[in-house]
């Protein structure tokens, strides 16, 4: 079994403007999971070429460790890997929300399972499997 990963990009009016869908293999760490698909957003949207971004994550820990908290060998590569493709933005902010006020993200992760590889997917176009989530969200 895989596991999914999904972010969002919204605008300050908070209309959606790109998202990203991908399977994973499985991992044995849940944290492993939130970092890769934090390294993939930051990724992402590094090529999509926007300067000002505030990356939300329901994963206090991974907040935590983007602030500097202590990690290991195996996971520290992957924060250096962030750390270094946010230098490429202007301003960047990683910071916690509840699990509630990701819906949409949780949503495209959850349709990544349907792939039938670990392909990315990134849509400028709402797909409408995801129009509900976005909607619930914006109530």
């Amino acid at each position: 079994m895989s596991c999914g990963i999904g972010w969002v990009l919204r605008d300050h009016q908070n209309t959606v403007l790109w998202m990203g869908a991908r399977s994973l293999p499985k991992t044995e760490k849940v944290l492993t999971v939130e970092l890769e698909g934090l390294r993939w957003a930051v990724l992402s949207l590094s090529r999509l070429s926007y300067g000002k971004v505030i990356f939300e994550t329901d994963s206090q820990q991974l907040v935590s460790l983007m602030q500097g908290e202590t990690f290991s060998n195996h996971l520290g590569l992957i924060i250096e890997d962030i750390q270094q493709l946010l230098q490429g933005f202007g301003e960047t902010k990683v910071v916690f929300i509840k699990r509630e006020g990701n819906g949409v993200a949780d949503r495209i992760a959850k349709e990544s399972f349907s792939f039938g590889n670990h392909d990315s997917k990134l849509y400028s176009v709402m797909p409408e499997w995801v129009k509900l989530s976005v909607e619930s969200d914006n109530v």
